[in-house]
């Protein structure tokens, strides 16, 4: 992605390797089809970091803030994607025990499975 962490490009350039980096896609952000702050919204799920950093940008503080206070629960693919939410003011639920679609889901659904407290 062209706003990949270079986590991967660095550890393979000091293992030796050559490393040339092209772009294979981009993220674009888009505006909301729906009001957010009027929607029941159980969970919002997030594989990476910047989906999150640009779901803040397009819902606004405000509509996070309603989220938030209606208990919508987000998760995180994994502990990079949980920091990222953590800086902009998202509160992690849970993180997928292991960086996979399966393991997302299956976090997302133990959690809201658990009695409300």
């Amino acid at each position: 992605a062209e706003d990949a962490a270079p986590a991967l490009r660095q550890h393979l350039e000091a293992a030796g390797a050559r490393v040339d980096a092209v772009v294979a896609y981009r993220n674009v952000a888009e505006r909301p089809q729906i009001d957010l702050a009027q929607e029941r919204i159980d969970a919002v799920a997030f594989a990476f970091s910047g989906t999150a950093e640009r779901f803040v940008a397009a819902a606004g503080p405000a509509t996070i803030a309603a989220l938030t206070t209606a208990g919508t629960r987000c998760y995180a693919i994994g502990p990079e994607t949980a920091a990222g939410m953590a800086r902009l003011g998202l509160p992690c639920a849970s993180i997928a025990a292991e960086a996979s679609v399966a393991a997302l889901a299956e976090a997302i659904i133990a959690d809201l499975a658990r009695p409300a407290q």
